[in-house]
C-alpha cells in the first residue's frame, strides 16, 4: 500500500473512530470533537524517510478516544490481505476484477453514470464486458454485490434489446414484402392489360423479358433471379391476403 492510500483511507478511518475531524486542503488532520469526549490525532512520518519519495513513506497513525489508543496500521494490513484474496477467488472464478483502492462505491457510480475515468479505468466501458466486476478498498462485500447486480442489469438489458431488434426486424421484413407485393400487382395487371395476356405462363415470359426483379433479385451465383410459375403463383397468394384480388 502507498503512503497516499494510506493517508486517504486514514481520512476516513479517523471519521469512523472520532465522530468527525476536520481536515485541511493539505490533508493535516485537525482538531476534532465526538459525541462523548475529545478526539486526540496523531500522523506522524518516520524521520529519515523523506518527504519526496512517497513509496518509502511509513505513516505512524494513533487515534486517541476516550482515553484509548488504536493503531489503525494492523487494521491497514488485514485489509490489503482479504482484498488480495477475494480478487484472487474472483479471478479463479473467471472474472476480469478492478479493485479500486482509492476511490469509494460513490465515486465509482458516479464514474459510470458520467463516462468518467476513474484510477485510469473508464469504468463504463468495462462494465460492457460480462465478465468484469470491481471492487473498492473501502468496501469490498457491498461493492462486489453492486457490481454483480450492473453486470446482470446489463446483461438482462442487451438479451431484452436483441429480442425486441428481431422483433423489430421480422416486422420491418413483412412490411417490406407487402409493399413489394402490392406494387407487382399494378405492373402485373399493367402487363396484361397492355400485352392482352392472362395466362401464368404469359405472365411470367414477360416479366423476365421486361427484367422486372424479383422479391429476392438475386440467385445464390450472384445473377439476376429469373421468374417462375412458382414465384407467380406464391404472389397470386399474397395479393388474396392483402385483399387485393377476390
Amino acid at each position: 500500500m502507498t503512503a497516499n492510500n494510506t493517508h486517504f483511507f486514514l481520512k476516513q478511518s479517523i471519521q469512523l473512530f472520532s465522530g468527525y475531524v476536520r481536515f485541511s486542503q493539505t490533508g493535516q488532520v485537525l482538531p476534532g470533537s465526538a459525541s462523548d469526549g475529545t478526539a486526540q490525532h496523531e500522523v506522524k512520518q518516520d524521520e529519515g524517510s523523506g518527504h519526496s519519495d512517497t513509496h518509502k513513506t511509513r505513516f505512524v497513525v494513533r487515534v486517541s478516544y476516550t482515553n484509548r489508543h488504536i493503531d489503525l496500521l494492523p487494521y491497514l494490513k488485514e485489509r490489503d490481505r482479504q482484498l488480495s484474496e477475494l480478487e484472487h477467488k474472483l479471478r479463479e472464478n473467471g472474472y476480469d476484477v478492478k479493485v479500486f483502492r482509492m476511490a469509494t462505491l460513490d465515486d465509482v457510480l458516479d464514474a459510470i453514470v458520467n463516462n468518467k475515468i476513474i484510477e485510469r479505468t473508464n469504468i463504463t466501458e468495462r462494465m460492457q464486458e460480462p465478465n468484469f466486476r470491481f471492487v473498492t478498498a473501502f468496501d469490498p462485500d457491498h461493492s462486489l454485490k453492486v457490481s454483480h447486480a450492473l453486470s446482470a442489469f446489463l446483461k438482462h438489458y442487451k438479451s431484452h434489446e436483441a429480442s425486441r431488434a428481431s422483433v423489430s426486424g421480422v416486422k420491418q421484413r413483412q412490411s417490406n414484402a407487402d409493399e413489394f407485393a402490392i406494387n407487382m400487382y399494378h405492373i402485373v395487371e399493367a402487363i396484361k392489360e397492355e400485352q392482352q395476356i392472362s395466362s401464368y405462363r404469359d405472365v411470367v415470359q414477360a416479366l423476365n423479358e421486361a427484367k422486372i426483379d424479383t422479391y429476392q433479385k438475386q440467385d445464390s451465383k450472384g445473377g439476376r433471379r429469373s421468374w417462375h410459375l412458382s414465384t407467380l403463383q406464391k404472389l397470386t397468394k399474397r395479393w388474396q391476403e392483402l385483399g387485393l384480388t377476390g
